[in-house]
């Protein structure tokens, strides 16, 4: 009877084994992101802001690199950059941003060359799954234009295969503010004002191990934090970012040194000012 036992106990243990095992696996991911106000600080939906920021002042969102280099460290990564930018105009220009900011992948750039094709992100990100044949496809794009409408086009299309969709919409715009309304996200985007609560996520889907999130999060976090100082440089939360109806929805990790909390307070009182302070008081 005990030995029966013991080989019972031995079999369950070796059955956990061999789940974890399956489970920390490395799948095959396909990342693919927007840039103009995604990981570029663009300001699309300012006219003056989006032409010299396409042409002469190129910044990067704080993180935003570190973050798809963490990605890219995952075995059987690949990453493309897909922009409805017109190819004619744009492309060197993306490329060029691409290489200064150091984003992984920075060959892997497709942008419009049929300017009236509105379905180009869509068709493009269908093609790349179909010649990736990922496991896990990563949508990043912004609330600035049509990234959600696409990413749920996509989403619809991959409906009845078997791989994982998971999407990123980052939160620059509010209703009410600069350029009227947003564009709606599905219940399946997840909104994010950092690179760390994308981190959050991949972490809980074990695409990023805990030992990388930890060593990002301790990174960049800090910096983050730094723009609470008046004259620091905002690369994260630039004057014009709003961030007013934003909600956090990430993941809860251990945090022992208080620094999650930090950034969600710091967050929380960042975004609030959208709503109660005119933008040019800032």
């Amino acid at each position: 009877m005990f030995l029966k036992f013991k080989f019972r106990s031995l079999l369950m243990f070796l059955s956990l084994v061999f789940v974890s095992f399956i489970l920390q696996a490395k799948s095959k991911v396909l990342l693919v992101s927007d840039v103009d106000d995604t990981i570029k600080l663009s300001h699309v939906r300012d006219k003056i802001d989006n032409v010299s920021n396409a042409f002469i002042n190129y910044k990067s969102f704080t993180g935003m690199s570190d973050l798809y280099h963490a990605i890219a460290s995952h075995s059987g990564t690949n990453i493309f950059y897909v922009s409805n930018a017109p190819s004619f105009v744009m492309k060197s220009k993306h490329s060029r941003f691409l290489r200064q900011f150091n984003f992984p992948h920075y060959q892997n750039l497709k942008t419009r060359d049929n300017i009236k094709d509105p379905q180009f992100k869509t068709k493009t990100i269908l093609d790349l799954v179909a010649q990736e044949s990922p496991d896990v496809l990563i949508l990043i794009g912004d609330n600035g234009e049509q990234d959600p409408w696409t990413f749920n086009n996509v989403r619809m299309a991959l409906k009845d295969s078997t791989i994982q969709v998971l999407t990123f919409v980052h939160w620059v715009y509010s209703n009410g503010g600069e350029g009227g309304a947003v564009e709606p996200l599905s219940p399946e985007d997840v909104a994010f004002v950092t690179p760390v609560e994308i981190a959050l996520h991949l972490q809980q889907e074990r695409i990023l191990s805990q030992e990388a999130f930890s060593e990002f999060s301790r990174f960049l976090i800090p910096q983050i934090l730094s723009e609470q100082n008046k004259w620091s440089k905002k690369q994260m939360f630039p004057v014009w970012k709003n961030c007013s109806e934003y909600q956090w929805n990430s993941p809860s990790v251990e945090d022992p040194l208080g620094d999650i909390e930090a950034l969600k307070s710091f967050i929380s009182e960042r975004c609030l000012k959208n709503g109660l302070i005119p933008l040019a008081s800032y």
